[in-house]
């Protein structure tokens, strides 16, 4: 079976995925950012009233989209303000685009994290997405970023929109705090 260019995947990995089956050595996901910053925000800016600068511009996503959400924050400077990394898959090419961000400053101003306690299998040495997110959290804390600009919210849960749905509430709260 061949794989499918133009795929989740293949979008959204910056680095191949060696657990991948059928294997996709070549990816596009390191395209990502500027297609964000270049062409889908100047259309969206440009059609529709939007609110424009960090504070009001936000980056989410699930599982490769959680692990692209972490590396469009990486590879964006003063972009995005706000960022929902649920259920990241950040072990592909052993943790690379964590590696990437060791000496990184310029992170958003709001980082959620969300996953789930049951999205491994019982007993993983290296539990998915909770190994991930312990390693992205400890890097950004070693960068900088204060406790009071992160949430990690890890609850019972598989990896599918149903538990993503749950704790979206949540993820909102931590990103769009009321102002007082």
């Amino acid at each position: 079976e061949e794989p499918l260019v133009g795929s989740r995947p293949d979008e959204y990995l910056p680095f191949p995925d060696e657990g991948l089956d059928p294997p996709l050595p070549v990816v596009h996901g390191a395209n990502y950012p500027r297609f964000l910053t270049r062409e889908v925000m100047p259309f969206v800016e440009n059609n529709y009233r939007v609110q424009t600068g960090s504070e009001n511009t936000g980056l989410g996503g699930s599982s490769y989209g959680g692990s692209i959400t972490f590396y469009v924050a990486l590879h964006t400077h003063g972009v995005f303000g706000r960022v929902l990394i649920e259920s990241p898959s950040l072990y592909v090419q052993d943790y690379d685009a964590i590696k990437q961000a060791a000496k990184h400053k310029d992170w958003p101003s709001r980082i959620y994290f969300g996953g789930g306690t049951e999205e491994s299998p019982p007993n993983d040495p290296e539990p998915f997405p909770q190994t991930g997110i312990t390693k992205a959290v400890k890097l950004l804390q070693a960068n900088g970023v204060s406790p009071e600009r992160m949430l990690v919210n890890m609850t019972p849960g598989q990896h599918d929109d149903d538990a993503w749905a749950a704790r979206f509430p949540t993820a909102l709260v931590c990103l769009f705090p009321s102002k007082q």
